[in-house]
């Protein structure tokens, strides 16, 4: 009699509190698990989201840096040679202020700045957009509407330009400091310094 007692004890499973136990074990643990995988998932999509706005940034920059680095361009330019800094007196009009930098170029080569050929690129703060607009002339050039530069996806959060000291007469920049933010996602934001080197001094 007490041999099957023994074999009964020894064959009775768990009991209720055990099972529950074990139980609450496995759930914490899945839990932790789970926990684990969303924040990593989490930490990757805003890795991703970083870095595809920073390339964003980059093209709008670079877009900007192109147009504002042919300011006085001549496609006549042989005629200048041997002139010196003269070589720049009918295309010296440049305007840089905080939010909007007017100037021209001679974008079809025929050695005169015509209508379409003066442009603004200026920031936009109600739409928080870069816009280039083309003007007919220098003095009817403003800083309104045109079309957006750069991606659907992102959006400017400020921006200013500023001419800087030249170190020769040769040299003049353009400093380009603008944040820009992911337009779904306002909490996501690069702050980027541009310096257009242009590559037409002023004489």
């Amino acid at each position: 009699m007490r041999l099957k007692n023994n074999l009964d004890r020894s064959q009775g499973g768990f009991t209720l509190v055990e099972l529950l136990v074990g139980l609450s074990l496995g759930l914490i643990v899945i839990g932790a698990v789970l926990a684990l995988v969303v924040s990593m998932m989490r930490t990757s999509a805003q890795s991703v989201s970083a870095i595809r706005l920073t390339q964003e940034a980059r093209t709008l920059a670079d877009l900007v840096s192109r147009e504002i680095r042919r300011a006085r361009f001549d496609g006549d330019y042989v005629e200048y040679l041997g002139r010196g800094k003269a070589s720049t007196g009918k295309f010296s009009g440049m305007s840089v202020a905080p939010t909007c930098v007017k100037f021209g170029y001679d974008e079809n080569g025929d050695g005169a700045i015509g209508a379409g050929e003066f442009k603004s690129i200026w920031y936009d703060t109600a739409s928080k957009y870069l816009m280039l607009n083309t003007f007919a002339t220098f003095a009817g050039t403003t800083c309104s509407g045109g079309s957006r530069i750069g991606s659907n996806d992102i959006q400017v959060e400020a921006l200013v330009f500023s001419a800087q000291p030249t170190p020769t007469a040769f040299n003049q920049f353009v400093l380009m400091d603008f944040v820009v933010a992911k337009k779904n996602d306002v909490n996501v934001k690069r702050n980027f310094k541009q310096v257009i080197s242009l590559r037409n001094f002023d004489s």
